[in-house]
């Protein structure tokens, strides 16, 4: 059975002229122009309807005589509902919120900017954007959208570990809800780097804890060809440096066909034409390989180096020096051997790990042990504990 999801009514007889005052109150203050001569409290319209009910009522007040008939309206109609639900006034748009994946600073402020975009609409002013533990009530940011369709949260400080929820809200939208992982110390989250999830299909999955991060992708989520495609990628910001080294213990518990996985470099480019070099396991050609492959300025369809590997656990390592990254592998209990240099003029942006498919099958692939190593940074910074090197 349908009904209602909310009501303005009254709970005894009311009189005409001041039902007329409500509803003209209740009308401008959600279409602020209906009532052309008077002055608006916002140049907002207010859509939460147990703020509609109120304003109403103000307006009635201010319109009516003060007497027995006024106070009677004022104490005779309710919103029989969620007093914070919204009106809508238009079809609704979807509403989409870039959120870090992995939040590393429990017990640190640190700054954080969460966009927020309608679907039709572009990047979105006055969106209201909050963040939450389920558990810890004094754990509770909200924040508007600016012109820009960010929402800027200086010196956010989570004060515990686990799961932090996302929601994004808008006049006549559907809301974003997600959610990222708070960690500190006890985890060893890789201290200055925020980790994002980029997965342009919405079909793929990821899961992160003290000791690992996992990536679960489906079937046909490639990525080539100087295209972004769906392939999901779990990423941060590289610090601006000329020289560094990046490793990483990937183990895949089913190496399928025509399926891979690895540690990716990447110009964090979403549309357009897109850059990305990644190292990985990968089975293609009727054999597992431990392979160089990826989109560059020079060759957007290029494979730098090879290897047949008849294992599923494998330590990747890429080191850039200037504009030439070199990427080498070694297996369980074995020797680092080299896969070859790549030049390149391509603005690597992000650095992280890369899952994908481009056929029936797919993939669960776990990262250990990440390391960044820089002369310019310093400490050296771990992503997660108990890595073998």
């Amino acid at each position: 059975m349908g009904g209602p999801v909310g009501i303005i009514a009254a709970t005894r007889v009311t009189d005409t002229i001041y039902n007329d005052r409500l509803m003209w109150g209740w009308t401008d203050v959600i279409w602020p122009s209906f009532i052309a001569d008077y002055p608006p409290l916002n140049v907002m319209p207010i859509r939460r309807m147990g703020d509609v009910l109120n304003f109403g009522k103000y307006y009635m007040a201010t319109t009516v005589p003060d007497n027995d008939w006024r106070k009677c309206h004022f104490e005779a109609y309710h919103w029989f509902g969620d007093p914070a639900m919204e009106i809508r006034t238009e079809h609704p748009d979807w509403l989409s919120a870039r959120i870090p994946a992995v939040w590393p600073w429990k017990g640190v402020g640190h700054d954080v900017v969460i966009p927020v975009e309608g679907f039709t609409q572009g990047p979105l002013q006055y969106a209201t954007v909050s963040i939450s533990h389920p558990d810890k009530t004094d754990d509770l940011w909200s924040v508007m959208t600016d012109q820009s369709g960010n929402a800027p949260f200086p010196g956010l400080l989570t004060t515990e570990s686990g799961t932090y929820n996302v929601v994004a809200t808008a006049p006549n939208c559907v809301p974003f809800q997600g959610s990222f992982e708070s960690f500190g110390k006890e985890a060893s989250w890789c201290a200055g780097h925020t980790w994002w999830w980029s997965d342009p299909a919405l079909a793929n999955t990821y899961a992160v804890d003290s000791q690992k991060a996992t990536i679960n992708v489906t079937a046909y989520q490639d990525m080539w060809s100087c295209s972004r495609g769906q392939a999901p990628m779990l990423s941060f910001v590289l610090p601006a440096s000329r020289s560094w080294t990046a490793q990483v213990k990937l183990s895949v518990p089913a190496l399928n066909p025509d399926t891979m996985a690895g540690l990716a470099l990447w110009d964090g480019n979403e549309q357009g034409t897109v850059h990305a070099l990644y190292l990985g396991l990968i089975h293609t050609w009727g054999f597992p390989w431990v392979l160089v492959e990826g989109s560059t300025p020079e060759n957007c369809a290029g494979t730098y180096g090879a290897a047949i590997l008849l294992d599923t656990q494998v330590y990747l390592k890429i080191r850039k020096s200037g504009n030439t990254y070199h990427f080498a592998y070694k297996p369980v209990g074995g020797s680092w051997t080299d896969l070859g240099p790549v030049t390149t003029t391509a603005a690597f942006t992000r650095l992280g790990f890369m899952a994908k498919s481009w056929n029936v099958n797919g993939l669960q692939a776990e990262f250990s042990g990440f390391k960044l190593a820089s002369p310019s940074l310093a400490p050296i910074y771990h992503l997660l504990l108990n890595a073998g090197s």
